[in-house]
């Protein structure tokens, strides 16, 4: 149920997220004076969701998570990196919210103007773009028929088709594509950077899917990296395989910078653990005073001209990415 109540002369709202009957949420004119702002909708940590807000927000890292707008697709994960996280967010615009709890809260609204929001009018179709690709904001309760779901998606740590008889409920979205043709949705296109290998100029990156194989483009290899005492090895996947298997983080090195991967059902060859020290996620992965998990990142990059692993020194690793935890 999403219902506004509790209203208190409208000084305080509460927009219910739980229960059985889905009431969607239908402001028709603006209401103003709005101090404090009760989100009853669960979210699971680190599992990305999507949100529409009725009203004007400035973060300030308390919301229980991160917001990004809107930036397009990447393979089959929405794109949410440094350079679409958002602290502003504006009322009836479709955001990806990455929590890092259980419930999402507005605890800085008093330090806006006048310590209050307005709630806008939800009327009317609320989408953002980015080519062929939108997301739109739902705030009534949409159970999608068989001839509606063509080019709908949901998402559900990665993009998956949208299911006959599946539910968005109000102040979630959903995504559309608007391109023509095929949604390309399989394919992932990753730009790499210029390097030299061995005495040859390559260009480098890495790359991490969890539930996808992906097949590399010619003239690109894969590899994982294993430990040799203190020093990293790298193992090509496979002599006769160009296929990154599921699960699997590696670095590629390619002669072009624009590399396209493929999504195959091919399982590719299995790799044994100790041949691979290299981890990624779907995620950002946080860095919180250094570390994750309790581990020191290392990601692949080039200092003085050398091609290596260095300690990482951001906040947040981007999602697909390889990189390796040392034990300090």
């Amino acid at each position: 149920e999403y219902r506004f109540d509790e209203w208190n002369e409208r000084a305080d709202v509460t927009i219910n997220g739980t229960g059985n009957n889905l009431v969607g949420v239908n402001i028709t004119e603006e209401v103003g004076n709005i101090k404090s702002v009760t989100y009853n909708r669960p979210f699971t940590a680190a599992q990305a969701a999507t949100v529409i807000l009725p009203f004007n927000y400035t973060c300030n890292d308390s919301e229980g998570g991160s917001f990004y707008s809107f930036a397009g697709i990447n393979g089959t994960t929405p794109v949410m990196a440094d350079g679409n996280h958002v602290t502003s967010l504006t009322a009836n615009t479709p955001y990806l919210f990455v929590p890092t709890a259980t419930a999402m809260t507005f605890p800085n609204i008093s330090n806006m103007t006048g310590g209050v929001v307005t709630l806008v009018s939800t009327a009317g179709e609320h989408k953002a773009t980015s080519g062929d690709w939108k997301l739109v904001g739902s705030y009534e309760p949409k159970t999608w028929a068989a001839n509606e779901i063509e080019n709908i998606y949901r998402l559900d740590g990665t993009l998956v088709h949208m299911e006959s008889g599946a539910l968005t409920k109000p102040t979630d979205a959903y995504f559309q594509w608007i391109g023509s043709g095929e949604s390309g949705l399989d394919n992932l296109t990753l730009t790499a950077t210029a390097a030299t290998v061995l005495g040859e100029e390559k260009y480098v990156t890495t790359f991490f899917n969890s539930a996808l194989n992906y097949q590399l483009p010619e003239g690109a290899l894969a590899y994982t990296a294993g430990l040799d005492g203190t020093q990293v090895v790298f193992y090509r996947i496979g002599e006769n395989s160009d296929v990154i298997p599921a699960g699997t983080a590696v670095i590629i090195v390619a002669d072009a910078a624009s590399i396209t991967l493929t999504k195959t059902t091919d399982p590719g060859i299995t790799i044994a653990p100790a041949k691979n020290i290299l981890t990624g996620a779907d995620l950002p992965t946080a860095v919180s005073e250094g570390k994750v998990e309790g581990k020191m990142p290392y990601v692949l990059g080039i200092s003085g001209g050398t091609l290596g692993l260095y300690k990482y020194t951001g906040d947040q690793i981007p999602a697909g990415k390889a990189f390796y935890l040392a034990t300090e």
